[in-house]
């Protein structure tokens, strides 16, 4: 499997060449850690099925619109910081990430301002 442009890019510096460190399988996962040749800035990605990814979209969906239905209106720490990033697109993230706004999203790779 090949990787895309943006897996390649480093996130901090920009250079063309993310080495991977380590890949580990499990069920639902696959975890990669990179290092940049350049700046030696480590990304991790989790890859995840198509299927389980389309199931997480759509039970945040659903947890969403259980919280402005209960009218919650406390915010994460984590939902300020995806808040705040130019990736927010109306709400959501414009990677589809699954874990905007929640207590996992404050290792994004992605997160700009």
């Amino acid at each position: 499997m090949g990787f895309s442009s943006e897996l390649s890019l480093c996130p901090s510096c920009g250079y063309f060449s993310l080495r991977v460190l380590e890949s580990r399988k499990s069920k639902l996962a696959r975890r990669r850690r990179y290092s940049c040749d350049k700046c030696s800035h480590r990304a991790t990605t989790h890859e995840v099925t198509d299927q389980f990814f389309q199931e997480a979209k759509e039970n945040v969906r659903i947890i969403e619109k259980l919280k402005e239905m209960l009218g919650a209106t406390e915010q994460s720490s984590n939902q300020s910081r995806c808040d705040q990033c130019q990736h927010n697109s109306n709400g959501f993230c414009s990677f589809d990430f699954p874990e905007f706004g929640t207590p996992d999203s404050f290792d994004c790779n992605h997160f700009e301002s």
